[in-house]
C-alpha cells in the first residue's frame, strides 16, 4: 500500500490505514479458525516443534538487534514491545466485553455478523486520524496544545461524516450478509441503528484519543509509525466493544 500510494502520489494518511485494517482483519480470523482446527486435530509434538523453533528464532532476533543492531533497529524494538504489550491488554479487554455479552449475541447471530466490520471500520477512520493529525504537526501546520485548534477540528467533523456513511453501509451489509447466510437478525432498522450509534459514541472517543495521542508522541519525539495506529486502534477496539455491547443492552436486542 506504502508503495502503491507513493508511485502514484496519493495522500498515505487517507488510505493506507483502512485498507490495511481490513486486510488484517480479514486474514486474522480465517487464520485464527485454521489454527484452530489445526491445535485441536494434529498430534501435540507436530503443535509444539514449530511453536518452539519460532520462539527460539524470535529470541535469536532480539539478541541480533540489541548486539549488533542499527540505532533504528533498536529504537524500533525498544518502542515497539512496551506499546504493543499495552495494546495486547486493551484487546484481550475488548474481548472480555464481547464475551460478557455472549448471550445477546448467540439468540441474534447477525450481531456477530456485524461485530468484525464495525471495528474495522471504525479502526480505520482512527487510522486516518491520528495518521492525518501526526502529519500536521510535523509539517508545522499545527503546533502541540492541550485543546484542539480550528484545523483540528475540521479533521474531527470529517471523520464524522464518514462516520455516517461507514457505519450505515456496516449495519445494512451485516443484515444483508445475515440474511444471505440464513441467521436471524433484528431488522434492517435496528442493525442500521445499532451500527450508527455505536459508531458515533466511538468516533467521539476516537477523535479524543487520536488526538492527544498524536500530541503525546510529537511531544516527546516518538515516532508516530510505532504509536500513533497501534494506541489508536486498540483503544478504538475496547472503546467500540463496550459501545456496540452498551447499544445493544439499551435497545433491548437479542
Amino acid at each position: 500500500m506504502a508503495y502503491i500510494g507513493f508511485k502514484r502520489n496519493w495522500d498515505i494518511d487517507n488510505f493506507s490505514a483502512p485498507i490495511v485494517t481490513a486486510a488484517g482483519d480479514i486474514v486474522t480470523l480465517p487464520m485464527l479458525f485454521l489454527s484452530a482446527m489445526i491445535v485441536l486435530n494434529v498430534p501435540d509434538l507436530a503443535v509444539d516443534l514449530p511453536s518452539l523453533f519460532f520462539l527460539a528464532l524470535t529470541a535469536w532476533l532480539v539478541v541480533r538487534i540489541v548486539r549488533r543492531g542499527i540505532a533504528s533497529e533498536k529504537r524500533i524494538l525498544l518502542e515497539s514491545v512496551p506499546v504493543l504489550t499495552f495494546c495486547t491488554v486493551l484487546d484481550i479487554g475488548a474481548g472480555v466485553t464481547i464475551e460478557h455479552n455472549l448471550e445477546e449475541l448467540v439468540a441474534l447471530p447477525a450481531l456477530l455478523v456485524l461485530i468484525p466490520p464495525f471495528l474495522a471500520g471504525a479502526n480505520g477512520l482512527g487510522g486516518i486520524l491520528t495518521s492525518r493529525i501526526s502529519s500536521l504537526l510535523h509539517m508545522g501546520l499545527v503546533r502541540p496544545k492541550k485543546l484542539p485548534g480550528p484545523l483540528e477540528v475540521e479533521n474531527f467533523m470529517i471523520i464524522y461524516v464518514f462516520a455516517v456513511w461507514v457505519f450505515m453501509i456496516v449495519g445494512v451489509f451485516a443484515h444483508l450478509v445475515a440474511g444471505l447466510i440464513g441467521v436471524s437478525s433484528p431488522g434492517l432498522g435496528n442493525m442500521v441503528l445499532l451500527s450508527l450509534t455505536a459508531g458515533v459514541l466511538t468516533v467521539t472517543i476516537l477523535n479524543i484519543i487520536s488526538y492527544y495521542v498524536a500530541m503525546m508522541t510529537f511531544r516527546f519525539s516518538l515516532d508516530p509509525d510505532t504509536h500513533s495506529i497501534p494506541l489508536t486502534s486498540s483503544s478504538i477496539d475496547f472503546f467500540g466493544a463496550a459501545f456496540l455491547m452498551s447499544v445493544i443492552v439499551l435497545l433491548g436486542l437479542g
